[in-house]
């Protein structure tokens, strides 16, 4: 018989529009296992932020419905690229934040994240720390531990999902206004190039039983041809992610007792084939086939409940 329901800390990794539809398939397994509503900390990066959004918004299964739709319909990087040819007074990442909102968020603020508290991951290319866009059960505040928090009732939830995924090459800094950030002036980019994973601000949050990592990030391959210029440069960045990929996993290795960890990556072995179909699944942030979508959500939940049997059974009916 389960026991009395665990408090679960999420962390949702980076990986474009392929990690947001394996974290759909993770949320909807702790549906179906009954674990939703167990859950008390959600910590996002980059594609993993436009999930964790949009359920801090709206706690109903309806939203992951939404979110489906949305992936398979939306390509927001080549139309920020397209709006932004001209208008040379914001960013391409200004004019994703804008595609974001217009089709996912619609005006909300960090102030409407409900429930569970949230955290929405980015970098300080500034102080190289760090920032976070906090909201839910939890104050809505931004900043980071050098240059400070400031109360951001206001502020857009899709300028955070932006700036979690302002991956650099493809994507400019996201710049914060003097109204947004007063304590000094701050650029932001991807929230992977600290951590893909989320799991620092996981690690921070008291009061949880049960750690739940879902990693979705591109596994590093064997590169033959790395190529020169920007080539070189994104292999090398990709390298150095790998790096500190598994340095924060270590990290799960010394939790404080009474706390539990269950780590799983995308070409982590399922049922058949799914892993080495599922890493192949570019990163980006174009719009996904239906069946690519399917089975990023399938193996998600294979290995949730793979990982959830062998390390957590006395949560599970």
């Amino acid at each position: 018989m389960a026991r009395s329901q665990p408090r679960i800390g999420l962390a949702l990794s980076g990986g474009g529009f392929r990690a947001a539809a394996f974290h759909i398939g993770v949320i909807k397994t702790l549906y179906d296992l009954g674990l939703y509503t167990s859950i008390r900390f959600v910590s996002s990066v980059s594609g993993g932020a436009i999930v964790g959004a949009a359920i801090g918004l709206n706690q109903d299964r309806t939203v992951l419905d939404l979110l489906e739709v949305y992936l398979m319909n939306h390509s927001p990087l080549g139309s920020s690229f397209l709006r932004g040819l001209f208008d040379f007074s914001h960013t391409r990442t200004d004019k994703l934040a804008d595609s974001y909102d217009e089709a996912l968020y619609h005006g909300a603020r960090l102030s409407d994240l409900k429930g569970f508290k949230t955290v929405i991951n980015s970098v300080s290319a500034t102080t190289g720390h760090p920032f976070y866009f906090e909201g839910g059960n939890a104050k809505a505040r931004l900043g980071e531990y050098e240059t400070g928090f400031v109360s951001a009732d206001s502020f857009s939830v899709a300028r955070a999902v932006a700036a979690s995924g302002a991956y650099p090459v493809f994507l400019s800094p996201l710049e914060l206004t003097s109204s947004e950030y007063s304590p000094a002036r701050t650029f932001l980019v991807d929230g992977g190039v600290y951590d893909n994973l989320g799991i620092h601000s996981l690690l921070r949050e008291e009061d949880l039983d049960l750690l739940i990592v879902s990693d979705a990030g591109a596994p590093l391959r064997r590169n033959e041809t790395p190529g020169d210029g920007v080539f070189a440069i994104e292999s090398t960045m990709d390298i150095m992610m790998e790096q500190m990929r598994g340095m924060q996993i270590q990290r799960l290795t010394h939790l404080e007792k009474g706390k539990r960890a269950i780590w799983f990556s995308i070409d982590s072995k399922g049922e058949g084939d799914n892993a080495e179909i599922c890493s192949r699944i570019p990163t980006g942030l174009s719009a996904l086939p239906r069946n690519d979508l399917s089975i990023l959500q399938r193996h998600a939940e294979t290995l949730l409940r793979a990982r959830l049997s062998a390390y957590a059974p006395e949560w599970i009916s």
